[in-house]
């Protein structure tokens, strides 16, 4: 009988159920339970004001922890991606980025827009239906960005069980990665709400999670003293930049060094916004959105789409050469990093990184100072058309690039227009002006400026005559009369970079020109939606 016994037992381990054979009271370990299944997250991040110039020049200064180097190191990182657009602003950059279409098409052509008759300003995003929650006098929703979009992709992809949370200091930086009510989630800062609010349009009150996150977080606790870090500061000497730089503005008296008080500004609540905590804040209610809609959670991708804003305003007051732009992007950096590895602890978390805009040089540095200024400008051409077909009023205002003329110029826009173009092309520092109507009108044209310009603008949105200012001059009626101003179509404008890395991603260095009209095909990969509709342009080279 052994010798059956024998075969019996080879017979039965070769199928797999020896164990059953095995004596009684023998200790073996437990297999080990299946791993639980891991949820998907796509984190988009749109650093504010990073140009691929600056981002080069600071890279040696960046964590090698933070969410930049890991992005470099891990994934694929196209060093120059440029927009089509010469209209770069964060309004516009954002729409483009999220819809894979320039402003022509999807019709967010300025940050700023003006009503020439009651000359009150409103945005390409402003919606009288819906306003903003704790801030009734303004008003937001994603109904003014034209087509489809990567978050109405993903829905659709996912019969609508996907998950959006869009967060930013800037409601242009959260609402075109949000388009959909009901189904996404947009929340960005406003003072007037002391903290952060979000819009009718995507909830009638704020949800019971939001509310515990603001008694949670009172803003006044985060309104404190911004001191450098004297290990930066180190780096930020042997790169031979300095803290005090002639041109840099002292904004609500927040100053032009370190330290910088907060609470001892006119406008704190203001201020802080170009300060790394307004990204630890930021970035605090990210995770408890996170927690509370639970992204990632399962095997439905969901998108957590932020905008780093305080880069921007540090550009704007300080410029991209100062220790406050640097300070200001190493830290959110850092703390992007941090997020990063907190996410794919639980979940495979895909990561794109860009920025909506570049930026140029504080005119001192650059020797084309002093900032050309927009009433000034205003004034001259208004003196001049009276000079030529008689006292009238003629100009409505300048928002952003654009020229508004007043209704009762509109009505003989044949004379006008020809003398404003001419006059004003002959000032301090303007490279060109375009009738936009006559341009909008016009096929793709061949030259490269021109096309950057007709790209902009859209028929019947806007102002009537879209202003170029030569390279690194610079409007200067933006927060103060001095500082940097952005959305000329030169290349320190238009060029950022673009990296991303995730499952299914191998890592390449891409030193090719890209276009930014391929970072919302590229998010549509990582995401698994299907393709954008309009969208003229493939995802990037290195998508899965």
């Amino acid at each position: 009988m052994a010798p059956r016994r024998s075969s019996l037992r080879l017979l039965l381990a070769s199928l797999g159920v020896g164990l059953f054979l095995l004596p009684p009271g023998c200790q073996c370990a437990e297999a080990p339970p299946p791993p639980a299944p891991r949820g998907r997250l796509v984190m988009s991040v749109v650093i504010d004001q990073l140009g691929s110039d600056t981002l080069e020049r600071l890279f040696p200064v960046l964590d090698e922890d933070g969410l930049i180097r890991t992005l470099a190191r891990q994934g694929v990182y196209h060093h120059t991606v440029r927009y089509e657009h010469g209209a770069t602003m964060t309004a516009p950059g954002h729409a483009t980025l999220y819809t894979g279409r320039s402003p022509r098409e999807h019709g967010v052509i300025a940050n700023i827009l003006l009503d020439r008759e009651t000359r009150e300003d409103s945005t390409p995003l402003s919606d009288p239906e819906f306003p903003m929650i704790g801030a009734s006098p303004y008003t937001a929703s994603p109904r003014g960005m034209r087509g489809d979009s990567v978050s109405l992709a993903l829905l659709d992809s996912t019969d609508g069980r996907a998950r959006v949370l869009a967060v930013s200091l800037k409601d242009r930086g959260a609402i075109p990665a949000a388009a959909r009510a009901g189904a996404t989630h947009a929340f960005w800062y406003e003072s007037r709400a002391s903290g952060f609010t979000t819009s009718t349009f995507y909830a009638e009150r704020y949800p019971a999670w939001f509310e515990a996150f603001l008694r949670a977080h009172p803003l006044e606790r985060r309104l404190g003293l911004w001191e450098a870090d004297p290990a930066l500061v180190q780096r930020l000497l042997a790169l031979g930049l300095r803290d005090d730089v002639e041109g840099e503005q002292d904004w609500y008296g927040l100053g032009t060094t370190f330290p910088h008080d907060v609470s001892g500004s006119s406008r704190p609540a203001t201020v802080f916004r170009v300060t790394p905590e307004s990204t630890a804040y930021m970035l605090d209610l990210a995770r408890a959105g996170v927690q509370a809609l639970q992204l990632g959670e399962d095997e439905v991708p969901d998108l957590l789409a932020l905008s780093i804003s305080a880069t921007d305003y540090a550009g704007h007051i300080f410029g991209a050469e100062s220790w406050e732009y640097a300070h200001t992007l190493v830290d959110s950096d850092r703390q992007l990093g941090a997020l990063y590895r907190s996410l794919s602890r639980r979940s495979d978390v895909s990561v794109l990184l860009t920025s909506d805009h570049g930026g140029p040089r504080l005119p001192e540095r650059a020797g084309t100072g002093p900032s050309l200024q927009e009433d000034e400008l205003v004034a001259l051409l208004e003196a001049h058309l009276d000079s030529q077909l008689g006292p009238a009023d003629y100009i409505a205002g300048f928002k952003d690039v654009y020229i508004y003329l007043t209704p009762t110029a509109l009505l003989q826009r044949e004379r006008v227009n020809p003398l404003a173009l001419a006059f004003l092309e002959q000032q301090r520092g303007i490279h060109r002006v375009f009738d936009v109507a006559q341009l909008a009108a016009q096929p793709a044209p061949t030259d490269p400026l021109t096309r950057a310009v007709w790209e902009s603008v859209s028929a019947g949105l806007g102002g009537d005559l879209y202003v170029v200012p030569q390279e690194q001059f610079l409007f200067g009626a933006g927060y103060v009369h001095g500082g940097v101003w952005h959305g000329s179509p030169w290349d320190y404008d238009r060029n950022v970079p673009v990296l991303f890395m995730g499952p299914g991603v191998v890592p390449a260095d891409g030193q090719a020109t890209m276009s930014t009209l391929q970072v919302a095909p590229t998010l549509c990969r990582l995401l698994g939606a299907r393709e954008l509709e309009g969208a003229s342009m493939r995802a990037l080279p290195g998508a899965p």
